[in-house]
């Protein structure tokens, strides 16, 4: 029985196969990424559709219909995230690549693509990713009838990375058709980032985002002393918290990024972690604060829920205006404030003061424990 499993840069939403994989989340709701760009070009029935699918264990994959895009099914794939590689992660993403490919047998299908599963906001290195899904895939199709599997890359990065286990690559001519950029500044998600990461503290983006206000509207009328910053970055905002006498905890999945901001804020520490799950025991923060981090991430609830588990007094969401703009993200790119206002409800989180700069909107929340704590505010 003959296979073929290939590589290319491409936009896997643009993709005339049999089905293409989301990178799912176990609520197999709309996210960031990948999985946001696959709801985005479904249209809304592709939600309706994951409700009654919902949950997918970690490892697991369910399917749809890919209604609005040329695929004609979508499979949900719910890869792991990477927690250092000492909790089983290997076998859980091999897990989702296997599932993946039960699913389409069951159904028939000759053509599927993987996006690189886990690689973004969850943390797992591309490299160790790439090579658990090759051998999945390859040890999966395998064992069955004829089917074909593209390895659809967002970057050249990916690309090679499949290369580099044996993947025969097609060429392509150039980036993703439609893929994005990161948007001014926002490395949540391990992509490369051209001009280099230096741009992300130019003097042109700190005058953009204000971080001086950010930090003092941030701060007003709590008792803090600690500052948990999720999606780092650079350390652009951690600098003007350390500046303003607080002691910072930056996390990102950025290793490159976190590297860049050791060495520019040497007086804050930061880890690698992911905003869905981070590595941090419940109440560790004065205040928790996420700049550009719900839009990015696959899961906007479950960040903010982390947010709210280890805050003790403030959350504070900074986001893009929801308006288009000639720099930053589109509009489909970022998360309106109603959404916003919905997930905090749904959570509990008590909104405290919502404030517009020229570039940026800030939310400020209290977690259940803050609001009865009286401690953690004046």
């Amino acid at each position: 029985m003959t296979h073929r499993l290939s590589a290319k840069t491409v936009d896997i939403t643009t993709l005339v196969v049999d089905a293409i994989v989301n990178a799912a989340n176990s609520d197999l709701v709309p996210g960031g990424g990948v999985c946001g760009a696959i709801h985005r070009a479904a249209g809304p029935e592709l939600a309706a559709a994951c409700a009654s699918e919902a949950p997918c264990p970690t490892g697991q994959a369910r399917i749809t219909p890919g209604f609005r895009l040329p695929a004609r099914f979508v499979i949900h794939a719910v890869g792991p995230v990477w927690r250092g590689g000492g909790a089983g992660e290997a076998d859980l993403l091999a897990s989702a690549y296997r599932s993946s490919i039960a699913l389409a047998r069951e159904h028939g299908l000759s053509i599927v693509a993987f996006p690189a599963i886990s690689t973004g906001i969850y943390g797992y290195p591309l490299a160790a990713a790439t090579k658990v899904a090759v051998a999945a895939v390859r040890d999966a199709v395998g064992a069955g009838g004829p089917l074909d599997v593209v390895f659809a890359c967002f970057s050249e990065e990916a690309l090679r990375a499949c290369e580099a286990e044996g993947v025969a690559v097609t060429p392509s001519a150039g980036a993703a058709p439609g893929a994005r950029a990161p948007d001014d500044g926002t490395p949540r998600s391990g992509r490369g980032h051209g001009g280099g990461l230096e741009r992300l503290r130019s003097p042109e983006r700190a005058a953009m985002m204000e971080p001086a206000r950010v930090v003092g509207f941030s701060t007003e009328g709590v008792s803090a002393r600690t500052v948990l910053d999720v999606g780092a970055g650079a350390g652009l905002f951690a600098e003007a918290f350390l500046a303003a006498g607080f002691a910072v905890t930056g996390v990102d999945v950025n290793g490159e990024a976190l590297a860049l901001a050791r060495r520019s804020v040497p007086g804050a520490t930061f880890v690698e972690g992911a905003a869905e799950a981070l590595p941090f025991e419940a109440r560790s923060f004065d205040i928790v604060f996420m700049a550009h981090v719900l839009h990015e991430v696959d899961d906007p609830e479950q960040a903010l829920r982390e947010a709210a588990r280890v805050a003790r007094g403030r959350i504070v969401v900074v986001e893009w205006p929801y308006r288009r703009e000639e720099s930053g993200p589109p509009l489909e790119h970022r998360i309106s404030p109603d959404e916003i206002g919905r997930i905090s409800s749904r959570l509990g989180l008590g909104l405290l003061s919502r404030r517009s700069l020229a570039r940026v909107d800030l939310y400020s929340f209290a977690p259940d424990s803050a609001r009865r704590d009286p401690a953690c505010s004046r």
